[in-house]
């Protein structure tokens, strides 16, 4: 087989400086590819370290210099946002020369969600193989646990159809890296994020309890001072942020590792960091670690302050052998490498093959019938320049894509940033009214410079106040993606086939099984009025484009 392997925009792939966890999965997902015997392009920044068989350098050491901290191989200084210069040098660069090496039956492995769908709009078998976090997009996803898959499923209600190409492989780790120790010493040890989602307030306070000494490693925001909520703890011994060695040491001589998180843990790289050192964990008892801490063997999983107290004085009982072991055989690149060569294989007959048990279309009349991996590659059909309009923009990501490819002269971008009735978009509309005033403020703010400009005119007003309000035959193209319900949908198809020129492209998102409402206006819509149905796909996203065909 033959991988193309998108490394992190900020990061270099290199051990010394694999202190995110994603970097550190890609990394070791290089080494097990390479050791299979497989051909490996990675495409990654200046200064990466990685076995491949190529090595295509995606963002130069002089935009890394910009985007990072004065901490050398410490590069914390950094945002989740695609506008971010090394994001938008890693996207400008790394689509092309992917473009050029891509073969058939060449497998894409994506390592940040949505920051680079643009992998599939060139590969044609793409895989998001670290899906420990919300934004996943693709139809070909791995997730590290059972409770992560089912949580997001949920999420997206999925319930009665998730997809068939997805797989539930755990994270991995090279246990010659972790070192084992048997004899402990007698403090706690914390190692994490410092967020009140991972519990640190929560280990200092057992800590306090068990008269034990409690050793923190993390970073709070970008600076080395402790979190307000630590303030005036007791028995704290604060280390700051760590290299791989610190962490090694300080995960190996504790007589256990705390990790009481509030949140539902995806996976938890340092639960298994800490077992590969013989060292016994203590947790919650939810997410993730129901999965990979086996209660009263590697470690306790706890319910309750006493619990977690009581954990503190049994952990003596657990043996250090048994974790080590644990990581060896379910957790080790030898035992997670062949899960992930079998997936591989499965998507390759699935792709090169046939699908297995799509869900059966509903029969539609169309015409020139194209498909497209999703609602980003479906845009190779809008022409450049013109006018369009989008309608449900929330955070503007999709806002951004339809400016860098259909580079319109003008674009609306409606949304009413309301709180709505979950009944009908349960997704992003029952979301607290403050954080939708978040996202107006941060879209306002995203493209000052285009609405400074002209180019981008921005509208907070329901679809059905905003639309009316719009002449005949003034755009060239809208996307629809607001509120799902039946009547709103069918309401915003009127409206969009009133606006847009004849011959121009009324493009809708969420054409699902999920949404019967957007079902039925869609099909609805096509048969009552003169159009042409260009692309149904029965992917995650079922985008849909549609052209005017009414008369001059």
């Amino acid at each position: 087989m033959r991988f193309h392997l998108l490394g992190l925009a900020h990061i270099p792939l290199k051990w010394d400086e694999c202190l995110c966890p994603f970097t550190t999965l890609a990394y070791n997902m290089a080494k097990m590819i390479r050791r299979a015997g497989h051909e490996l392009v990675i495409y990654a920044p200046a200064g990466s370290e990685v076995e491949c068989d190529e090595f295509v350098e995606v963002v130069a050491a002089e935009t890394l210099a910009k985007t990072a901290d004065n901490r050398g191989t410490f590069r914390f200084r950094w945002h989740n946002n695609q506008e971010d210069l090394a994001w938008k040098e890693h996207v400008a660069r790394a689509k092309p020369e992917l473009a050029k090496r891509y073969r058939h039956g060449d497998i894409a492995l994506i390592s940040f969600g949505y920051f680079q769908r643009y992998a599939v709009e060139v590969a044609a078998i793409a895989v998001e193989y670290i899906c420990g976090y919300s934004g996943i997009f693709h139809k070909h996803r791995v997730f590290p646990s059972y409770a992560w898959f089912h949580q997001l499923n949920g999420w997206q209600h999925h319930e009665t159809d998730p997809s068939w190409y997805d797989a539930v492989i755990p994270h991995y780790l090279d246990p010659a890296q972790f070192p084992f120790v048997e004899k402990k010493a007698d403090y706690l040890a914390f190692l994490g994020r410092m967020d009140p989602n991972k519990g640190t307030d929560i280990a200092a306070d057992i800590a306090q309890a068990c008269k034990k000494e409690l050793r923190i490693a993390g970073r709070y925001i970008n600076d080395e001072k402790l979190p307000p909520w630590l303030h005036g703890k007791k028995r704290l011994t604060y280390l700051g942020a760590v290299r791989h060695a610190e962490r090694v040491m300080l995960l190996s001589h504790a007589r256990a590792a705390l990790f009481p998180s509030r949140w539902i843990e995806p996976f938890g790289m340092t639960t298994i960091e800490a077992m590969a050192c013989g060292t016994p964990v203590i947790t919650s008892d939810f997410g993730a670690h129901t999965e990979t801490v086996e209660h009263g063997v590697t470690g306790f999983r706890c319910r309750d302050f006493h619990e977690f107290c009581e954990a503190v004085e049994r952990v003596g009982d657990i043996d250090p052998a048994a974790c080590r072991k644990r990581v060896e055989e379910r957790y080790s690149l030898d035992a997670v490498w062949p899960q992930y060569e079998r997936y591989f294989r499965s998507l390759l007959r699935q792709e090169l093959a046939g699908t297995w048990y799509a869900r059966p279309a509903q029969t539609i009349p169309m015409e020139g019938v194209q498909t497209f991996a999703d609602r980003t590659a479906m845009l190779s059909i809008v022409p450049k320049g013109g006018a369009g309009a989008e309608v449900g923009v929330l955070d503007g990501d999709f806002s951004a894509v339809l400016l860098e490819t259909a580079q319109p002269t003008s674009l609306h971008l409606i949304d009413c940033w309301q709180t709505q009735d979950p009944a009908t978009y349960a997704d992003e509309a029952n979301r607290p009214q403050a954080e939708q005033d978040a996202k107006h403020a941060a879209v306002l703010e995203r493209f000052a410079p285009q609405i400074e400009s002209g180019q981008v005119v921005v509208v907070r007003k329901f679809s059905s106040e905003a639309l009316v309000e719009m002449a005949d035959n003034c755009l060239d193209w809208i996307f629809v993606d607001a509120n799902h319900g039946y009547e709103a949908c069918r309401a915003d198809l009127a409206e969009a086939y009133r606006l847009v020129k004849p011959g121009g492209l009324i493009m809708g998102h969420d054409l699902t099984p999920r949404w019967p409402g957007v079902n039925k206006a869609v099909y609805e819509f096509l048969q009552t009025n003169p159009v042409k149905m260009l692309a149904i796909t029965s992917c995650v996203d079922g985008a849909y484009a549609i052209r005017s065909m009414k008369p001059e």
